[in-house]
């Protein structure tokens, strides 16, 4: 009964170490393109962190995210700004890492790389 209950002990500490080490994946800054777009506005620098969404674009430009804000004050977009732009189609879900932000009178654009 000893050894059963000690090899029950081991072999759960190794599977939490496991799932500890291998983590569930990264997750991102933002969950959604508004959040970023909350906290650049509230004077947070969002450059390097990571933003997750749908792609609900496919233009040529890497424009790969478009959506307005919920007063229709702005429209938050996101480029992806390198060749990985290729890598997505329309529905597809991913996370981008921001390089910059552009801001005119009426957008905002996030631009950055394809996490892996």
């Amino acid at each position: 009964m000893k050894k059963a209950l000690s090899t029950l002990i081991i072999l759960s500490v190794l599977f939490c170490t496991i799932f500890l080490i291998s983590g569930c994946g990264k997750s991102p800054d933002y969950a959604a393109p508004l959040e970023a777009y909350r906290a650049f506005n509230n004077g947070e620098d969002v450059v390097g962190k990571t933003v997750e969404f749908t792609v609900n674009e496919d233009s040529p430009y890497g424009k790969i995210f478009s959506g307005a804000t919920p007063d229709f004050s702005s429209l938050v977009t996101i480029y992806i700004t390198d060749d990985s732009a290729d890598k997505v189609e329309y529905g597809d879900s991913i996370m981008v890492k921001i390089s910059s932000v552009e801001t005119s009178l009426a957008e905002v654009s996030f631009n950055g790389t394809l996490v892996d």
